[in-house]
């Protein structure tokens, strides 16, 4: 089931409004900036029911990864001015999600993974060095069973 009235808020019928909407996203981006701690990136949302390791989680689809590719793609297309620089933020998350990776292992999953962490770490500062690591951990994943 995709809707649980126990964890979702009920859908509104106000108009659409272009302001409250761009409000709203600042007004995200801004709390996501305040919250971050440049150690452990953000904690675990207590509805996901994971704990995240000491260096917090980093991975696309539950860590810093997504947080920082999607700050980043915010003031890229002028929605919101950052005061935190996510390129620079995700230079060390690799690394750190090397040494205390959020599933336990490294794994070379695109949502869970390194591939997603090396994604936003290339998509942000390109470089030859991860764009290689990117490739091979890619080329890792090719019998995993998720499909990935």
């Amino acid at each position: 089931m995709l809707f649980e009235s126990a964890r979702h808020e009920p859908l509104l019928a106000p108009p659409w409004d272009a302001g409250r909407a761009h409000d709203a996203i600042r007004a995200i981006a801004l709390d996501m900036q305040q919250t971050l701690d440049p150690a452990r990136g953000w904690p675990a949302h207590p509805l996901d029911e994971i704990e995240a390791p000491p260096t917090g989680l980093k991975s696309l689809y539950l860590g810093a990864a997504g947080a920082l590719w999607a700050l980043w793609y915010l003031e890229r297309v002028g929605a919101v001015a950052l005061r935190v620089q996510p390129a620079v933020l995700v230079a060390r998350l690799h690394a750190d999600y090397v040494a205390e990776p959020d599933t336990g292992e490294v794994v070379p999953l695109y949502f869970l993974g390194e591939v997603g962490v090396l994604l936003v770490q290339w998509r942000l500062a390109a470089s030859d060095a991860v764009a290689d690591r990117l490739f091979a951990a890619i080329r890792e994943n090719i019998g995993n069973p998720t499909n990935e």
